[in-house]
């Protein structure tokens, strides 16, 4: 007898696609250090809705790194955002 799947079920992108869904996120991550650069005061209080609005999806990134400050840090190759202690969200990149 087959036991049924879970009703919240979602198949797994194929590698193909979860490619193009990083490559998005990078290009995301891109215009919201422009964005924050552009506008820094509303960069604090929006980032992680901007991210939201523009189609991030936050469940695909590269790699995390936790920094001493206590901050976090999501990137996506050489991308990637800083979630501060405070809830502020801004961008990072590597040279």
């Amino acid at each position: 007898m087959r036991s049924k799947m879970p009703a919240v079920y979602r198949a797994r992108p194929q590698p193909k696609a979860i490619g193009r869904i990083l490559e998005r996120n990078h290009s995301i991550l891109r215009a919201f250090k422009d964005w924050h650069a552009s506008a820094p005061t509303m960069s604090d209080i929006g980032g992680m809705q901007w991210l939201r609005n523009n189609g991030f999806a936050f469940e695909y990134h590269t790699h995390v790194k936790h920094a001493s400050d206590g901050g976090t840090e999501v990137w996506v190759y050489d991308t990637g955002y800083k979630l501060d202690s405070d809830g502020a969200v801004k961008p990072v990149w590597e040279p």
